[in-house]
Parts: structure tokens; sequence; C-alpha cells
């Protein structure tokens, strides 16, 4: 089985739960024999030196890269304001990775495309157009119910209110695009219960 794996960062040094679980779950997709191939977002808060990686990371056939500015920018964030698009989600939408993403589905026959996470949900038409491969999310948290929590617990009354309003467009990004994965793959049972009920359903519980 030939998988192509998307990730928004990359998934090395294994210092967070993202990395580690996008890591360990590679590896054990190599260890069954599987061929994967990594599209990563090396991205300027997470940036990785690829030229750097230990010998033991030698589980992927193919890795590549692209190098993301998704800082948060002040400009941008005020313009998004009067915008419909989830900000949390915008700023891992970028033409480079498309281009990338184009040119090894034109190059490649993959069985499975695999999103880790929901921030690589604006490059299923691509995928869609350029591959008839199985699409996969994993969705490693409920993304809006991490951001719902986060808005509640700031103090500061404008930048409560606006993460509140961001939380509301990711939450509706969010639901209005989970029935778009052929498959989704939560990973905890708490969250694959939430996501079940939400692809079925489209409300939360």
């Amino acid at each position: 089985m030939k998988i192509l794996q998307l990730c928004k960062k990359f998934p090395y040094p294994l210092k967070d739960g993202e990395s580690i679980a996008v890591t360990y779950q590679s590896k054990a997709f190599h260890e069954f024999g599987c061929e994967i191939t990594l599209l990563a977002m090396n991205t300027t808060k997470h940036y990785t030196e690829i030229g750097k990686l230990p010998n033991d990371f030698n589980h992927y056939k193919e890795i590549h890269v692209t190098d993301i500015d998704n800082r948060v920018k002040v400009l941008e964030a005020f313009a998004n304001l009067f915008s419909s698009k989830s900000y949390h989600i915008s700023r891992f939408d970028s033409k480079e990775y498309s281009d990338k993403l184009i040119a090894l589905l034109q190059d490649n026959e993959y069985d499975v495309i695999q999103l880790e996470t929901l921030y690589l949900t604006p490059y299923i038409d691509t995928i869609k157009q350029h591959s008839n491969a199985i699409v996969s999310m994993r969705s490693h948290n409920v993304e809006f119910e991490i951001w719902e929590r986060i808005s509640a617990n700031t103090k500061f009354l404008p930048k409560k209110l606006y993460l509140k309003y961001l939380t509301k467009k990711l939450k509706n990004f969010e639901l209005t695009h989970i029935n778009d994965y052929d498959y989704l793959v939560a990973v905890t049972d708490r969250d694959l219960q939430k996501n079940l009920f939400h692809r079925f359903y489209g409300l939360v519980a």
C-alpha cells in the first residue's frame, strides 16, 4: 500500500503529542510493509533542519517539505474580522504547498492520502482533482473545543471576544467539512464519539 501523509508541521523532533503520534503511526505503517511518502510544512514556529535528521528516522520512502511562514500577523488577523474564513485554517492554506502536492499526485499513484489534523482539509479538493486515493483524516483533537476552552479562560475582554469569534468560525469549518473525508480516524475514544456525533448529525452534543 502506498500512503501519502500530509502534515502541517514536520514531525520531528518528538517534543509534542502530534509529532509523536505521527511518527509512531508512520513507523507502524512501515513495519507492516506500507510505502510512505511525507509532505510536510516546515513552519517558522516548528522549523526543522531536514539535513540533521537522525539515522533511525528512515521509515519514509520520500520526504518532501515546503517552508511556510504561518506566524500570526496583526494585519491579517484584523482583516479576518471581515472574512467568513477561519483564520486558524487559513494560516495553513499555502499555494506553495498545494503546488508541491499536485506535483506528487501527478507523478505517483497513492492508495491512501492521510491528512494529519483538520488543518490539511483545504487540500481535499486538490487531492480529488488529481487522485482517486482514499482520503483519511486523523483527528488528533476536536479542534474547536480546545479553542472554546482557551477563550473561556482568557481574562482580557477584547482578546476574549476576538478568540470567541475565531472559535465560532473554526467550529463552523470543522462541522461543515466533517463529511468530506472517506475515513475519519480519532486518537481517543472520547474524540471518536464526538466526531461520530458531528459526522452524522452535524451538531454539537
